[in-house]
């Protein structure tokens, strides 16, 4: 009996600290978890490969939690890749949110090849987690989702996002609204990098209840490459 009154007292210290309990979004049929080890890599022009918090990757999480700054009621779609590429997992799930709360996400891995989650933890590179809402169509809207790694932090706090970029060898930089000027991203210098080079941190602050109606926030990345700039604008929400 003690045990279970424990366990009930622990449950209820962290729905408290959480205000409530995450809701999660369920797997797509057919489009469930799955974590591949070499398999063939699309080439993407994108220069974002993913978005999370900041901080260390727990490889044994079994829950990804994602932000949503706005009700929402469809599919997200989840994309998970090595700087090498080697290791990659994706899948499809759906839900309703009200906004401005944190979902839960399973990464339980559906397929039975347990190779891929012993690969990786053999050899854990710099891992890239990008979650994007998508249309009845399946098209990525341009978007990225903020994802935490097994932690569920406070909705309101403070927070620190980190870009993986992929800048083909040259200088990255991240400007976020209300910053005076750009800020400098890291290389990674990770031996075959493919999928992604960079690192970009930034502090970021969750916008109020009654400011939802206002201009969505966006991310700017520029890359230089010599006398050559571009540009890429990101939507975070």
């Amino acid at each position: 009996m003690l045990r279970y009154s424990l366990l009930g007292l622990a449950l209820l210290c962290v729905a408290t600290s959480a205000s409530a309990a995450p809701k999660v979004f369920e797997q797509v049929p057919g489009s469930e978890y799955r974590e591949q080890i070499d398999t063939p890599v699309s080439v993407s022009g994108l220069a974002l490969v993913g978005l999370a918090l900041a901080g260390p990757i727990d490889l044994d999480a079994k829950v990804l939690y994602v932000y949503l700054t706005q009700p929402f009621d469809g599919r997200l779609r989840l994309e998970m890749t090595t700087a090498d590429g080697r290791f990659r997992a994706q899948a499809l799930y759906e839900g309703q949110s009200k906004g401005l709360e944190w979902v839960a996400l399973s990464i339980e891995p559906h397929n039975d090849d347990k190779q891929s989650r012993a690969e990786l933890k053999r050899n854990p590179t710099e891992l890239a987690v990008a979650v994007r809402p998508v249309t009845t169509g399946g098209t990525a809207i341009d978007t990225l989702l903020q994802v935490s790694w097994g932690k569920l932090p406070d909705a309101q706090a403070d927070r620190t996002l980190r870009l993986y970029v992929n800048s083909r060898r040259a200088d990255m930089f991240v400007r976020a609204p209300g910053m005076d000027k750009e800020k400098g991203c890291t290389q990674l210098h990770i031996p075959n990098a493919v999928r992604f080079d960079t690192v970009c941190e930034i502090p970021w602050r969750p916008p109020a209840a009654s400011k939802l109606s206002a201009p969505k926030p966006q991310l700017q990345l520029l890359r230089r490459d010599g006398f050559d700039e571009s540009q890429q604008r990101v939507l975070v929400q």
